[in-house]
């Protein structure tokens, strides 16, 4: 298995270290903690899944002559993931076990159809939050099942 690596982490953490203390002996740069060290896990855990996903999908199967890529989909995000390729095989059994259809995984989709029925509809999370991700909904509909391409 990969190692999980948390660059972007230790990154905030070090400039975290390295700013100016204000008068109460913080950080200058505490108010900003909080997002700038989510984005940084999100971007270290994508990276993590996209090597995990890679290695699992990555193993040589019955007739696969080469690899490729696929962007998925998943709760943090755009991911890469290399797979063994077969001709004529279909979808990898990797993709199948995760419920990836129209390139998210099934965990993906929950978090859009929470978040859009936190939104009030369908069509308010294609505006609000799907379009900056790349993904549309194929249709004017407040279906879930509409949503979900690239």
């Amino acid at each position: 298995m990969p190692c999980p690596r948390f660059s972007n982490i230790e990154s905030v953490l070090r400039m975290l270290e390295a700013e100016p203390r204000n008068e109460d002996g913080l950080p200058a740069g505490i108010k900003e903690l909080d997002r700038k060290l989510a984005e940084a896990a999100v971007c270290d855990v994508r990276s993590l899944l996209s090597d995990v996903l890679s290695h699992l999908a990555g193993a040589r199967i019955p007739g696969a002559h080469s690899y490729r890529s696929k962007q998925v989909l998943t709760c943090v995000g755009w991911i890469g993931v290399r797979y063994a390729y077969a001709r004529g095989v279909g979808a990898s059994a990797l993709f199948t076990a995760l419920g990836v259809i129209g390139k998210a995984t099934a965990a993906a989709r929950d978090r859009a159809i929470r978040c859009a029925a936190l939104c009030g509809s369908f069509c308010t999370l294609a505006a609000n939050f799907l379009k900056p991700i790349h993904m549309h909904c194929t249709r004017n509909t407040d279906s879930a099942k509409d949503c979900f391409t690239d």
